[in-house]
């Protein structure tokens, strides 16, 4: 972080500008798809249906990044800009648009995967099925 000093007579001799009284806000979105679908493709989809609805800002553009890749998914991040006033609205826009187009397009949303693995002491898979199998009739 950058410190910066002014003197007093500088500050109170000018004019401010306050950049956060602007009505414009950023949100961001995160969603996922499981590996093996075109990345570019779903990044492009996305984009134009967000850059599409009303709520969502032109300028700055929407634009959507891989956030983490991970186990049986790429997780990515929508950033849009909207009016402050619509944040919540235009989350829940944004969001139903992504599962939508998503779902037209055959990209299925990740399921997640759990491993189980046994610990020292406890049965495997393995070793249980060999010892329940029944054994077969003896010959008389």
């Amino acid at each position: 972080v950058a410190l910066s000093t002014f003197p007093n007579s500088t500050v109170l001799d000018s004019v401010l500008f306050n950049y956060t009284d602007d009505d414009t806000r950023r949100s961001e979105i995160a969603f996922a798809i499981p590996y093996g679908h075109d990345i570019p493709r779903v990044r492009a989809i996305t984009v134009a249906a967000i850059a599409a609805l009303d709520m969502v800002h032109d300028e700055p553009a929407p634009v959507v990044y891989i956030d983490e890749i991970s186990d049986g998914c790429i997780s990515f991040q929508m950033r849009f800009y909207h009016a402050d006033s619509e944040r919540i609205q235009a989350r829940d826009q944004v969001a139903e648009t992504i599962l939508s187009v998503l779902d037209a397009n055959g990209v299925p949303m990740p399921t997640p995967t759990v491993h189980i693995e046994p610990t020292i002491g406890q049965v495997r898979r393995d070793d249980l099925s060999r010892k329940v199998q029944p054994e077969p009739p003896s010959p008389e």
